[in-house]
């Protein structure tokens, strides 16, 4: 029979399967008698008998520190007929669990168990009943539980601890290697990283140049006439800039960055001293020069915001998007996407 550990979930097998998607109810029932922790109606990709076939799987679960004998126990799907299948002699030990097929093949003896009925994926009724097989000896029942999904299963989340390696707001130490000559001596945990830049967590990596002390850091991809010559929307800027750029479908002409006061690059406008593009293109004559009709750009700089509630205004032609690390935006007029993160304003 197929037994699994249920201390430290499923790291002790009697067989080897993959996993399959699971979506898990909270609370288990306490850990005072057997029950059903997870089951899986439609199973078109997952484990199989030891004839090869796959069927729908029910598992039960002894969370207690004693063996149970199962032996008169019940599985059912017909809440009129409590001891529809009953088990077998079947010795389920201590934080064990045992699956069983629901085939409709009614074994009963050997190294598999399977019910004499099949789960229905629109839904219903599936219990385990103790030996007596009333309503009160009813242990683990789901009155019904909902359609299902094709090798997904459905269930129970084990009761479980938590424990925090790195609080919030730990204290850290970083550093960005320029070489691979610290190896793996900084995993020794009497490393000494006191010339390491100190910090709190969370800690990231970020593939963007680091911003200038003021002002911005432009950076700037230029598109040729490659065989998709043109920037449609945002998203695929976006992905652009965040690379790698697919060089059988764009034809880069610059791929680059610079140093800017302001992002001001537009032909004309209110402001004045327009500023030329990274590529060196400047902001004269025609939007359709060479290096000034398809390009996108990220401009990143460092910025100081007082703690409380801010509004921030965009008016973009050709699409924006606003990424501010630590800040979420409470409200969006005239966001155009959705949905998207939290920490982004998107305009298009």
């Amino acid at each position: 029979m197929a037994l699994t550990s249920l201390r430290g979930r499923r790291t002790r097998r009697a067989f080897v399967d993959s996993l399959e998607p699971r979506v898990m109810l909270a609370g288990a029932p306490a850990g005072t008698a057997p029950f059903i922790s997870e089951f899986l109606a439609i199973n078109t990709t997952g484990i199989t008998d030891r004839l090869g076939q796959r069927y729908g799987w029910i598992e039960i679960a002894n969370p207690t520190s004693a063996p149970v004998n199962l032996q008169n126990y019940s599985l059912t799907d017909d809440a009129g007929n409590l001891a529809k299948w009953r088990f077998p002699q079947t010795v389920l030990q201590p934080e064990q669990y045992l699956r069983v097929f629901a085939s409709g093949n009614n074994v009963v003896s050997g190294t598999e168990l399977h019910t004499n009925f099949t789960l229905n994926p629109a839904g219903e009724y599936l219990a385990l009943v103790a030996p007596g097989g009333g309503a009160a000896d009813v242990l683990s029942e789901y009155a019904p539980f909902p359609e299902q999904v094709p090798d997904v299963s459905y269930g129970l989340v084990d009761q479980e601890e938590q424990t925090s390696l790195i609080r919030p707001a730990a204290p850290v130490r970083v550093l960005v290697p320029t070489d691979d000559s610290t190896g793996s001596a900084w995993t020794a945990q009497a490393f000494d990283d006191t010339d390491w830049t100190p910090g709190t967590s969370g800690v990231g990596f970020d593939l963007d140049t680091v911003p200038p002390a003021s002002g911005f850091t432009v950076r700037m991809i230029d598109l040729g006439a490659g065989t998709d010559p043109s920037i449609d929307d945002l998203r695929e800027a976006v992905a652009l800039l965040d690379g790698p750029v697919d060089a059988t479908r764009y034809l880069v002409d610059f791929d680059g960055s610079a140093d800017r006061t302001a992002i001001n690059f537009g032909l004309g406008g209110p402001y004045g001293s327009n500023l030329p593009l990274p590529n060196g293109a400047t902001p004269v004559g025609s939007a359709t020069v060479p290096g000034r009709e398809q390009y996108a750009l990220r401009a990143t700089s460092a910025v100081n915001i007082p703690a409380g509630d801010w509004t921030i205004n965009v008016n973009s032609d050709e699409g924006f998007l606003l990424k501010i690390p630590g800040v979420t935006f409470l409200d969006r007029t005239n966001d155009d996407i959705d949905p998207i993160p939290p920490a982004e304003f998107f305009t298009k």
